[in-house]
Formats: structure tokens, sequence, C-alpha cells
């Protein structure tokens, strides 16, 4: 580079770079200082929907950059094709994995909850869950909503499709069927890159298809799908940026890197991942110039550090357990390491684990460390850069997960937490398997042999655990609202009330009015007026029966009876474990003397104020 140039690019390199710091600077301000907890949170519902919707299309416009810069559509699409047999291999896993669990609600508080959300961003355009909501005119509308603790990005993308085709809440499920779809694409190319061939490709592919957990996330109403894949996303993009860097690709990659920050709570830490990427690609080009693009991400995370700072002065939206007082704490880890190691270890068939996929993984991170520390990889330096910073990311994920008050991987609820390590392992056993075929001298056509190996894990593990479904049966949360919904359906007019023992947030989000017992009991005059003047439709009551004394009789849980002037009509009774779930209607609230003050109140200040 001649000395003219140099002049020229050392100030714009110094503006550029001072432009980043005042961003970052001003993010932090902005973010975490200047706002108190109620003001932020404030901000978050009112600009959560706009905030989402630049970023997508921010990522969209950056995509379009990118292929424009490639050459075009065709061109990219020539690059993107896998070739036909390669498609049908990935369009077959893609269905086996979809098809290992049925569509519905696997964790049913988070997933009811990130629906509701959706359903307000729909309906609204605020960032908030619903949790009190009547027909008022025919339309179902928010009454009551607060900021939850989770991300919004799934929320927002399921609200989005909500706009496009009419709602319901199967487009949850739709948006993680799709982004299956696009996971594999994207596991596909990665493993093509890191194996050196489409054999790799396909086997990178295979080992996802032998992982349970993958497919109970695919067809669930829950955000780690989305993680998982955006997660795949930033790590083909990554790749592409170190071959190649660009403005373009630059913009992809920040784009890219913002809306995984709104994934999960910890995707953030994946922002450190993409300052190792850039500065690894700065280093081989010798140019420290920095596009200004840069200075784009620590603005777009604003929105993430004004939902932290609520989440900080929250106490009850952490869910701690009563012995403890703390999110994160080392002293976690040790119990949470075991619980990890039984879980990605484990060779029975009640976790949805992969022993394949572990053992895969971990031999080949040894084989790839031991050829590094010969320098005789076959990885190029931008793959082996792009797999140690992805890869350390993925560590460091599931270091603070280890430190978490509930990061037991083996808990039902937990064990989706692992995704992000299964898709690092898949890539380590690809890339270690291109490493010993090279270390023995073997042929192309040794990629049979972890072929056979996935092809057997699929036989003797994954299909006999996915026939038992003892992971999906013992979800009885999940069964028990199923069966409460479908005798519901067979009910309900126009207009109702279900009273429930559980949240109701589950019905909120089939457009179901409900509110617990606690409330019922409170407003019981007001559900007697308008029940009386045929304002409110069949009204259903849940209530659960637990086996009470030595003789083995059965009452009614003390949290969910009723007064004695209520009167109910058997619907439905059902087992579910040791206790059964009774359905009821209520046929009427007989008159009490101290009701006659309320009798006049309207529903939509009475039942839900």
């Amino acid at each position: 580079m001649n000395v003219s140039i140099t002049k020229t690019l050392v100030p714009s390199a110094r503006r550029t770079l001072g432009l980043i710091v005042l961003a970052g600077l001003f993010s932090i301000y902005v973010g975490f200082l200047y706002f108190s907890s109620a003001e932020c949170e404030a901000l978050v519902g009112s600009l959560g929907h706009a905030w989402m919707l630049l970023l997508t299309l921010g990522a969209v416009i950056a995509l379009v950059a990118v292929v424009r810069e490639n050459g075009g559509a065709r061109r990219f699409w020539f690059r993107l094709w896998p070739g036909k047999w390669q498609a049908l291999f990935i369009l077959g896993a893609w269905i086996w994995i979809i098809r290992m669990d049925s569509p519905g609600y696997k964790v049913l508080y988070d997933e009811p909850v990130q629906a509701s959300t959706s359903f307000t961003l729909h309906t609204e355009r605020e960032l908030a869950t619903t949790v009190h909501a009547y027909p008022i005119n025919s339309v179902f509308t928010v009454l009551k909503a607060y900021l939850d603790k989770r991300p919004p990005l799934f929320s927002f993308w399921v609200a989005t499709l909500h706009d496009l085709a009419g709602y319901r809440v199967a487009n949850a499920y739709v948006i993680n069927i799709l982004g299956t779809l696009v996971l594999l694409v994207l596991a596909w190319q990665l493993g093509k890159r890191y194996g050196g061939s489409h054999r790799g490709g396909a086997l990178t592919v295979g080992l996802l298809a032998t992982l349970p957990i993958l497919g109970v996330n695919a067809t669930s109403a829950g955000m780690d799908l989305i993680n998982l894949t955006m997660l795949a996303a930033l790590w083909r993009v990554a790749l592409a940026y170190l071959d190649r860097p660009s403005d373009a690709r630059a913009a992809l990659l920040v784009s890219v890197t913002a809306l995984l920050g709104y994934c999960r709570y910890e995707s953030v830490l994946y922002v450190g991942t993409t300052v190792l990427i850039w500065a690894v690609a700065a280093r081989k080009e010798r140019s420290w110039l920095l596009p200004p693009v840069w200075a784009l991400l620590p603005l777009a995370l604003i929105l993430y550090a004004w939902h932290n700072t609520v989440l900080s002065h929250s106490p009850l939206l952490w869910e701690l357990r009563p012995e403890q007082t703390q999110r994160f704490s080392l002293a976690y880890a040790p119990n949470n390491l075991a619980h990890a190691g039984r879980f990605l270890l484990n060779f029975g068939r009640s976790l949805p684990n992969s022993p394949v996929l572990t053992l895969g993984g971990l031999g080949g991170g040894v084989i790839l460390g031991l050829q590094l520390l010969r320098r005789r990889t076959t990885l190029t330096d931008n793959e082996l850069a792009s797999l140690a910073a992805l890869g350390m990311g993925v560590l460091a994920n599931l270091g603070l997960i280890m430190c978490y008050y509930w990061g037991e991987l083996d808990d039902p609820i937990v064990t989706r937490l692992s995704l992000p390590v299964h898709l690092l392992l898949a890539l380590l056993a690809v890339a270690g398997w291109r490493e010993l075929i090279s270390l023995r001298g073997m042929t192309v056509a040794s990629w049979r042999w972890p072929g056979y190996a996935v092809v057997a894990a699929l036989l003797t593990f994954t299909l006999p655990a996915v026939a038992r479904d003892r992971y999906t049966a013992g979800n009885l949360l999940r069964k028990n609202f199923e069966w409460e919904r479908r005798i519901a359906a067979g009910y309900w007019p126009a207009s109702g009330l279900v009273i429930t023992n559980r949240s109701p947030l589950c019905w909120l989000a089939e457009g179901v009015p409900a509110i617990e017992f606690d409330r019922a009991r409170a407003r019981a005059p007001y559900v007697r007026w308008h029940m009386a003047h045929h304002s409110l439709g069949t009204v259903l009551v849940m209530q659960r029966v637990l086996v009470q004394g030595a003789d083995g009789g059965w009452r009614v849980d003390a949290t969910d009876e009723v007064p004695p002037n209520w009167r109910l009509e058997t619907v439905a009774v059902r087992r579910f474990g040791v206790t059964l779930t009774r359905i009821s209607r209520l046929v009427a609230i007989d008159p009490d003397e101290k009701d006659g003050k309320n009798a006049g109140a309207p529903l939509n200040t009475a039942l839900f104020p």
C-alpha cells in the first residue's frame, strides 16, 4: 500500500473507530444507566415490536446485498443447492425429525407465555404477555398485560405470521418446523465445509437426526429451535466473512449477531464471538479499517439492555427456589456438571440425548486437537478460526448454564438448553473424522463407517426412544391441558369463561377467557349476575382431585374448592398420574345476602379489574 493511500485510510479508520466507540459508550449509558427500571419497562413494551421489525428488515436487506455481491440470486442458489440426492436426504431427515413428536406445548409455562406474548404483539403492537382478556363486542380484547423476561424475537416472528396468515396458536409450530428445515440446510453446509465434501454435510445432518430432543423442540411453541437455527446461521455467515470480508458480509454478520442476541437470554454472549471473527479477518487482511456498520451492533442491543435492567430489578421473574437467593453462582456448577455428564453420556432411553453424537463429537475434538498439536491439520485457517470462535461461544454459553440455579441438563425443562452443544459436537465429529482419514491415509469411502454408526444409532437408540415416548409421556401437564382443551371445545360457545387451577395463559392463547380460582371466588357475585343475564356463556371449572387418607378416598384439592353455593355439573373426569382432573360446568351460583351490593357491576371491570 503506498503512502498516499495510507494517509487517506488512517484518518478514515480513526473516525470509524471513534464512531464505534461512541456508539458503544452511548449504548451502555442509555441501556443500563440513564433510565429507571420502570422507564425501561415502558420503553421495551412500546418499542419492542418496531425494534424487532427493524432488525429483521435489516438482516433481510443485508442478505440481499450479499446475494447481489455474489452475482445475483441464480448464482447464490447454485451455491446453496446441495444437489438432488443430498436435497432428498435433507428433506428425509427433516420429515423424520418433525415426526419424532407431535406439535404441542413441551414446556407448559414457558411456551404459553410466548404464545400470549405473540398474541399481544399481534393485536396491540406491544411487547407484553396478556394475563387478562375477554371478548368485548365480539373482539377478544387485552385488559391486562405485563413484560415477561423472555427475549422477544421468536414471539415477534410468530406475531408476524399471525399478521400474514391470521391468528392461530399453530403458527408457533409452523415457525419451528420451517426453522428446522433451515437448520438442516445450514448444518449440511457447515458439515460440508468442515468435512471437506458433501459426505461431511450428510454426516452432520445424520448425527442431528439421532437427537430426540431436537425433534421435541422442532414441534414445540418455544424459542430454543430458532435460537439453534440462528446460531447455525451466525456460524455460516462467520465462515463467509472470513473467506472474503466485505461491507455487505459485515452488515449481515452484525444483523445475525443482533438477532441471535434476542433469541435467548444467554445468546448475547455470541457478540464476543463476532468480535473474534472480525479480529481474525482483520489480522489476515492486515487491515484494521472497520466498516461503519459495526457501530450498529451495540445500538441494536440497547433494547436487550433495557429488558435486562427490568429483569434484574424483578426478582419475582427469576423463579428461584425457596432456598436460593441468586440466579448465578459457581456453587451451582459441581451439581450441574454432574447432571450434564449424566445427560450427555446416557445410554438408556429415558432421556432425549444421543450417545453416538456425544461420543463422536468428543472423539472428533480429541483427534482435531492432536492434529493441531502436530501442525498437520487439513482444515484451512478460516475453518479453524470459525470453529474455534463459535466453539468458544458455545462453551461459554454452557459454562453460564452450569452456573445457573436451574442448569441440570437431565431435567426435562432444561434439556433444550443443550442444543447448541450438540451442534458443536456434530461439527467436531465431522472435522475429526476428516482428520482421521488424512492421518491414516484412508480412502473417501471411509466416510461410510460413521454413516453406519448413525444408522445403527437410529435403529437401536433413537427409534426405540421415540416409539416409547417416555420423554413426552411423562409430560403430564401437557397431556392434562390437551385433554381439557378437547373436552372444552365441545361445550364452548362464542362467549364464556374457564376457571382454572393453573395459569390461565394456556387458555388465553387459545382466545378463551380464563381466571384462577382465587379471582373467581372473589368475583363470584359478578359471575352470578352475568350468568343470570345471559351475558356470560358456559362456565367450565377445572379441579384437581387428590387421594385423601389411608382409605384411599378422593377429595378436591383445597386450592380448587368452590363455595358451597356454587352448583356444579360434572362433565368429564380423567386420571393423570396419581391425581384426577375433573371438568365441571357451573350451573348456577345461589344468591348470597352479601352479594346484593355488587349485582350491577359490568363484566369488564368486575372480572378483570
